[in-house]
């Protein structure tokens, strides 16, 4: 079996219909108590595979009705994974009985900022960067070389002026630079026309900067469950990377065939499998990820871009 047959990576983006809190599990007294992941290297939020991956797994224990497999009950006294379905195969599975464990067929990867909300004196946009921008700007290169001033930013909004104002503080425009989306970014249904003609590059080094300080701070407090009043001495905030946010991520499937030759797959194919996983993240928009998803928060529409072999 050639390489380029071993796998296939299919890319995805993501739209924040509502904030989106997956917690550092940090709690710390000042601005923020409840604080969200970050990147080590950038400080930029993101969302961690394995919050992609957990969700998905679970969601697709109701598109199959299939809860064990789907780690819903699975630790429940007698139950345990089938490692016969597409949900073991595709997410792994482990059976105590047999001694036997397998790793799954399919990698999430870590869903990275795009492109992010902000205000601005003429009304909201969608910020990036040179390093978060290749991937889907197809003339970032000659974007990037002549964006050398953190003071300074490129954008597609038609203003009349030298000078934009992107939340508190205040860039000078380079006139003269447009901003052309690649093909299979461009259609409409997957960044509306609204957002694309709305982008604004800006440096790596203000990227972060603005990020962090345009997320949306929430307060809430605990309360009791018997007197149903706030409970003394329990204010809390949390952070939450704003709605309209628009992500990227990739999943990559390995070739049933080249790692379970020789294994009963009950008519499970390539195929089934992928339509198991995009049924799960479909379930995204509806049931959400990450935290406090009771409390309006975590629903993302997921949009498969792009996809192939090798």
């Amino acid at each position: 079996m050639n390489k380029e047959e071993v796998y296939d990576k299919h890319e995805y983006l993501l739209y924040a219909r509502e904030p989106v809190h997956i917690g550092s599990g940090d709690y710390q007294l000042g601005s923020v108590d409840n604080k969200i992941v970050r990147e080590k290297g950038s400080n930029c939020p993101y969302i961690p595979a394995s919050s992609l991956m957990g969700a998905a797994r679970t969601y697709c224990g109701y598109t199959k009705d299939n809860m064990e497999c789907a780690g819903i009950s699975s630790s429940e006294k007698g139950k345990e994974n089938c490692g016969q379905c597409e949900i073991c195969f595709a997410f792994g599975y482990t059976k105590e009985k047999g001694n036997e464990s397998r790793k799954g067929l399919v990698t999430f990867t870590n869903a990275q900022i795009l492109l992010f909300p902000v205000y601005t004196n003429t009304g909201p946009a969608w910020i990036t960067s040179p390093r978060r921008g290749r991937k889907f700007i197809k003339n970032m290169d000659e974007i990037k070389d002549n964006l050398d001033d953190n003071e300074k930013v490129i954008t597609s909004l038609n203003i009349n002026g030298e000078k934009i104002n992107l939340s508190w503080l205040q860039f000078e425009i380079i006139p003269g630079q447009d901003i052309k989306l690649k093909e299979k970014y461009s259609n409409e249904n997957i960044i509306v026309e609204e957002i694309e003609d709305r982008i604004i590059v800006v440096s790596d080094k203000v990227f972060s900067r603005l990020v962090n300080s345009n997320l949306e701070v929430r307060t809430s407090v605990a309360i009791n469950p018997v007197t149903g009043t706030a409970e003394d001495q329990a204010l809390f905030t949390y952070e939450a990377i704003p709605r309209t946010t628009i992500f990227e991520f990739s999943i990559i499937f390995q070739n049933l065939e080249y790692y379970f030759e020789n294994q009963n797959k009950n008519d499970i194919d390539n195929n089934s499998i992928k339509e198991t996983v995009t049924d799960g993240i479909n379930l995204f928009e509806v049931l959400g990820i990450g935290g406090m998803t009771t409390k309006g928060f975590g629903r993302v529409e997921a949009m498969e871009i792009g996809g192939g072999r090798g």
